[in-house]
């Protein structure tokens, strides 16, 4: 027997959104892939990394500790539109809890690759695959900054030694990273436009091939 005081999460869900959103929290279609959740939490994360870089674009910060939530969330943008790209092919769902986005980015070739028959992501700008390519060496999991040092006490922006220097200058610099943000959003963006132009088509063509299956069988009659 439920309890007087249960209360269904979708109610909860609309009450919320009358005061804060246009949309719960929890809300998606029904038709929805999984790879949209994905692709639409990344989206989220770059529109925070937009409005931290123009905050402070504007107003410069005093110390190089300022970027550290910029590059959290353009690390976890990227690790979201990858897995979001993978989930795109409908047979591979088990990437969820690998957070390795050299990983991820190589695994997205080959996915995109058997289905689409492309060989690139993006529009191949050689920064952005570079970096996405040194970041994931550089932070496997994604937890480098999260804290101001590494698991063996040694700080991450002061201890440039073992560090890509390429990458440490992107990593510190304000104005270097919002030029490699601009390039990774870009590319990545870009691709997801069109996978869903790609993914549009096939959903038209299972249409017109239903129709013209209904349509041999009403003639067969």
């Amino acid at each position: 027997m439920k309890s007087k005081n249960t209360r269904d999460p979708n109610s909860v869900l609309d009450s919320i959104s009358m005061h804060y959103c246009e949309y719960p929290i929890g809300w998606k279609p029904k038709y929805s892939k999984k790879a949209y959740s994905y692709l639409q939490y990344g989206s989220v994360y770059k529109d925070a990394i937009n409005t931290l870089l123009e905050k402070y674009l504007k107003n410069r910060p005093l110390h190089d500790y300022s970027l550290a939530p910029i590059l959290f969330l353009l690390r976890q943008y990227i690790e979201l539109q990858l897995k979001g790209f993978i989930m795109y092919h409908e047979k591979i769902h088990k990437v969820e809890k690998n957070h390795d986005i050299l990983w991820l980015y190589k695994k997205a070739l080959v996915t995109v690759k058997e289905r689409y028959g492309i060989q690139e992501i993006g529009a191949a700008n050689e920064d952005a695959e570079k970096f996405i390519r040194k970041l994931g060496n550089f932070d496997k999991t994604g937890q480098v900054f999260r804290y101001p040092e590494r698991s063996d006490g040694t700080e991450i922006f002061c201890n440039p030694e073992g560090i890509d220097i390429w990458l440490y200058e992107r990593i510190t610099s304000l104005d270097l990273l919002a030029d490699i943000a601009k390039k990774v959003i870009g590319d990545l963006e870009g691709f997801e436009g069109y996978l869903q132009i790609k993914d549009e088509q096939e959903i038209d063509m299972r249409a017109e091939q239903m129709a013209d299956d209904d349509t041999f069988t009403e003639d067969s009659y």
